[in-house]
């Protein structure tokens, strides 16, 4: 009997994550400046946020069975991390001892490094008993909103940076808004085009609001940095929820974005980690120097490219050589 195949990966989703992480890595090339403030202000409300959103549209509950969801959150993200984390700093040994590793584990299990992981895993453990406990979906909207404001007081009270757990409580607001558009997706599917570009317009009038009503702030979701108070919440969020669902609209309605950004996006957990390094070799090559303007965006552009595409090609090897390593099943040949 012939095995039913497996649901084909939505490029469109795939082509978001790519998006994200190319906007994460050209964030840490950009040095402090006027530049780097511009560009935050324009993407800080859907670098880590779509993140978020697409693994909550991609979330699977596994019907409440949490043995099954701790295993594959094992399997699918903590052991491809630590190893690709062990890997990237193993060679360091040689010259800085054993100790070096056992502080950068410290470092990656606590936050410090890789501060994404340790949010997303939480924050998915936490979606996952949300959906277990709360059947309806008003239910899960509401436990998701008193976490997020549990987070956001944990945070007033410096409590909860540790593992990043306050980020991951604020962050049940963007695994809830991924899941619900899953959920509702026909629906945002059906929107006329009309609809769209009205949402990216309003996008565009909060991001020239917030450069006037707050000058010299933005949104930065790992520095818990909301246009810089409590009080200016509602809007982030407001701008957060439109500009994510308004991509992932676009995304959706298209169904095929780009093949280029869908493969850097099947392969953004080693770009994550990994990428730092490949932006330091790019960097000997062509250094930023005294660069301002349109040659210093052009540079960080370029070392951008560079390492995603080093990153790629070694998530492409992995997963050819050794596809379980990433929490992959290795691909068996059809029977005719």
């Amino acid at each position: 009997m012939e095995k039913a195949l497996a649901p084909p990966r939505k490029q469109w989703l795939d082509a978001l994550r790519g998006l994200a992480i190319f906007l994460v890595v050209l964030l840490h090339n950009l040095p402090v400046g006027e530049e780097k403030y511009f560009y935050i202000l324009l993407t800080g409300p859907i670098k880590l946020p779509l993140f978020f959103a697409i693994s909550g549209y991609v979330f699977n509950p596994r019907e409440g069975k949490q043995g099954i969801f701790f295993l594959n959150v094992l399997r699918k993200i903590l052991i491809p991390s630590l190893v690709l984390f062990i890997g990237l700093h193993a060679p360091s040994v040689l010259t800085r001892g054993f100790s070096y590793l056992l502080y950068r584990l410290r470092d990656f299990f606590t936050g410090d490094v890789c501060w994404y992981i340790t949010a997303c895993i939480l924050g998915e453990i936490l979606f996952f008993y949300n959906l277990k406990f709360c059947k309806k979906e008003w239910q899960i909207c509401l436990t998701a909103g008193i976490c997020c404001v549990l987070g956001f007081v944990m945070a007033a009270f410096g409590f909860g940076d540790f593992a990043m757990l306050n980020r991951a409580f604020i962050a049940q607001a963007f695994l809830l808004m991924g899941y619900l558009f899953r959920r509702h997706e026909e629906f945002f599917k059906k929107l006329h085009w009309s609809v769209l570009l009205v949402g990216f317009l309003l996008v565009a009038v909060l991001i020239t609001a917030g450069y006037f009503l707050f000058p010299n702030r933005g949104i930065d979701v790992h520095m818990n940095n909301y246009y810089g108070s409590l009080w200016t919440v509602p809007f982030s969020f407001l701008l957060i929820a439109l500009f994510n669902l308004s991509l992932m609209t676009l995304g959706a309605k298209l169904g095929r974005i780009s093949k280029i950004l869908s493969l850097v996006g099947q392969h953004t957990l080693i770009t994550y980690i990994w990428h730092g390094f490949f932006l330091s070799i790019g960097m000997r090559v062509l250094p930023l120097g005294d660069s301002t303007g349109i040659l210093l965006i052009g540079k960080c552009l370029l070392l951008t490219a560079f390492s995603i595409g080093m990153c790629t090609l070694g998530g492409v090897i992995i997963n050819w050589v050794f596809p379980e390593l990433m929490g992959r099943k290795r691909k068996k040949k059809e029977k005719v």
